[in-house]
């Protein structure tokens, strides 16, 4: 799947009215937030932080595709994942 997924700027503008992507945003800005903290990244977690206070969903994901430029490959790789467990999550409604 991870070769499938979408930058997440990208991939929270598509979904429809039954799948809110945008909604999607505030489980994985939790996970990169944790993430970070956990790995010493204080700052650029607080960067994370303060974005998803943002009332745009595309600003927050393009926060969180930058910041994966911005840390080690082991993260990267780990944040990536993030992205492509969100992105493969489908909501089962009639």
């Amino acid at each position: 799947m991870a070769d499938k997924c979408q930058p997440l700027a990208e991939w929270v503008r598509g979904g429809n009215e039954v799948e809110c992507r945008s909604c999607s945003l505030a489980f994985v800005t939790a996970w990169y937030r944790d993430l970070l903290k956990q790995n010493g990244l204080a700052h650029e977690a607080q960067a994370i932080e303060r974005v998803a206070e943002s009332d745009d969903p595309v600003q927050v994901a393009r926060a969180l595709d930058g910041v994966k430029d911005r840390v080690p490959l082991e993260l990267q790789q780990k944040l990536r994942g993030y992205d492509c467990a969100v992105q493969e999550v489908k909501e089962d409604l009639p």
